[in-house]
């Protein structure tokens, strides 16, 4: 298997990042700010092309994420009106083939009415704020239907529709005891379902993989023990499945790895990781791994990551056409380059097996162009 390959550089002018992927019609898609990007499919000659610009009104949507519903893909985020602060719960819709469609926006103006994340569940959309106020859209308009305590907060990637049922995973931000799951009581309510350890402070992703419910974790940011913990929610509580991430060489002195993205992907679980240095600031890496559900660890995959910008981390991992994809920034092409990982080449030339420790039937091995690929093999020749 291949390291990060970078498919595309950032869309020219775009000076917002994008932080959400989605798979609309067949095409892959990102909204840096409101404008709306379609990837032209290619691995090795990618680009972005511009299919809609910014929403009428001269709105500004900062981290917008994405959802896909009754055949429109829908976008909302933390809105600005020029450079005013606007927050009203706006969210968009587009058919494939106009423009931008406001579908709401008749939520009290605050930064805390931003939505963070927005899913199709039981045939309506739905969408939680950074507060962890849950809202349906209902013919034009939000209407609230389940609040949270004012020291919980929602990330993009926590909102979830499974077996029937919406759940969101909570982030806390001062002290710890995040961690929880709530479900959506189909009526009024959050009811919480389960609670990770103390130390824990984030859920950073939920993802659903071979029919079950799993989260990533991280603690406190400037201290051990770091981050990664996957969880598996039993129908009761959350069962840890695998630890923190491995520390990888020669990056032993890190203190938080966390995943910033996890997908189901061709029968694995896999996760994205950014990374947090003492002090909270950011720097990334984009390492990846995937869950070995037998040694109930985490499996290092890409070697040493990305060539990125420091200040700007991956946000999402996205299965998409039979590889994974993510967005990073890089110093010498801009921000929302599309990197995408899969399976070699057959005309790839191979060299320099080495063991994995802990998986005797598995070897890396490194490429001519420097790129680490895996196989597997019935025995160990």
């Amino acid at each position: 298997m291949e390291n990060w390959r970078r498919i595309t550089d950032n869309p020219l002018g775009q000076d917002y990042s994008a932080i959400d992927l989605v798979s609309f019609n067949n095409s892959l898609y990102c909204a840096p700010g409101g404008w709306l990007y379609q990837w032209n499919g290619s691995v090795t000659n990618g680009a972005w092309t511009e299919i809609l610009v910014q929403p009428a009104g001269g709105y500004l949507v900062v981290n917008a994420v994405l959802c896909v519903h009754a055949g429109k893909l829908y976008m909302t985020g933390r809105t600005y009106i020029s450079t005013v602060q606007s927050c009203r719960g706006e969210v968009w819709s587009w058919d494939g083939v106009g423009s931008w469609v406001l579908e709401a926006n008749n939520l009290p103006s605050n930064g805390n009415n931003r939505l963070t994340a927005i899913v199709s569940h039981a045939g309506e959309v739905f969408a939680t704020s950074w507060l962890g106020t849950l809202y349906r859209l209902d013919s034009g308009s939000w209407t609230s239907v389940a609040t949270m305590g004012s020291t919980e907060k929602i990330l993009e990637r926590c909102l979830i529709s499974f077996n029937g049922h919406l759940y969101v995973g909570s982030y806390r931000s001062s002290s710890p005891g995040g961690g929880k799951l709530y479900e959506w009581d189909d009526s009024s309510a959050w009811v919480q379902v389960a609670a990770a350890s103390g130390t824990e402070y984030y859920i950073t992703a939920l993802c659903v993989h071979n029919s079950e419910l799993y989260g990533a974790t991280t603690s406190d940011e400037t201290s051990p023990p770091g981050g990664g913990r996957l969880l598996l929610w039993n129908g009761s509580s959350w069962t840890q499945k695998a630890g923190t991430l491995p520390i990888i060489p020669p990056d032993n002195a890190r203190v938080n790895d966390y995943g910033t993205g996890m997908v189901s992907h061709q029968g694995h679980l896999y996760m994205i990781s950014g990374r947090r240095w003492p002090g909270g600031s950011p720097t990334v890496i984009g390492r990846l791994y995937r869950f070995d559900p037998v040694g109930e660890q985490w499996e290092w995959i890409v070697q040493y990551g990305v060539a990125i910008a420091y200040g700007s981390y991956p946000r999402t991992l996205y299965s998409f056409g039979g590889r994974l994809f993510t967005l990073m920034a890089q110093i010498d092409a801009g921000i929302n380059c599309l990197w995408t990982w899969g399976n070699p080449p057959a005309s790839t030339s191979l060299s320099h097996f080495r063991a994995f420790t802990g998986r005797p039937h598995v070897f890396y091995v490194k490429a001519a162009d420097g790129n680490l690929w895996e196989r597997i093999y019935d025995t160990e020749t």
